[in-house]
């Protein structure tokens, strides 16, 4: 990737509140510790529009804030169709994200992945589990599952 080129990333789960905002500020995160900010457009979406305007779920909030990463300005969106012509790169949370995803138009492979595919613990099952419904232990246990695969995905892209 050239230094003019801006690369286009967006993160996508189902309500935007837990996995996708928390992928994307990892990742800002990530990219601001390695100075590369600049490279890159990073973004979050849900594919149901529920919770859009809301903040992020407060005990993904409050899991990130212990790993030094502040949440506290996402306001949750909806995935759209422009998202889909606008953003090089979409990367889904689960399985029935990236089925929703294709069904809007996603290009797989190509445009379309799963964040896990670059997390080298993911075995067969590469779905980011929804914290959600694991307690407060869940969401440290997705926070680790998704700072490793960002920190794969970013030197992916950073070749």
């Amino acid at each position: 990737m050239s230094k003019e080129q801006k690369k286009s990333v967006l993160f996508v789960c189902l309500g935007n509140i837990c996995r996708s905002p928390l992928a994307e500020a990892v990742f800002r995160h990530q990219i601001k510790e390695r100075g590369v900010e600049h490279l890159f457009r990073v973004e979050s979406r849900g594919t149901g529009g529920w919770h859009v305007g809301g903040p992020a779920h407060p005990v993904t909030c409050q899991t990130a804030e212990g790993f030094g990463i502040d949440m506290s300005t996402h306001q949750a969106r909806q995935v759209s169709q422009q998202d889909l012509r606008e953003f090089e790169l979409v990367v889904a949370m689960d399985a029935d994200n990236y089925s929703n995803l294709v069904r809007m138009g996603a290009v797989e492979g190509e445009q379309l992945v799963y964040l896990r595919a670059w997390d080298e613990q993911a075995g067969a099952d590469i779905s980011v589990p929804d914290p959600y419904f694991g307690g407060a232990d869940g969401f440290v246990v997705v926070h680790k599952m998704i700072e490793r695969s960002c920190s794969n995905l970013l030197d992916a892209l950073l070749g």
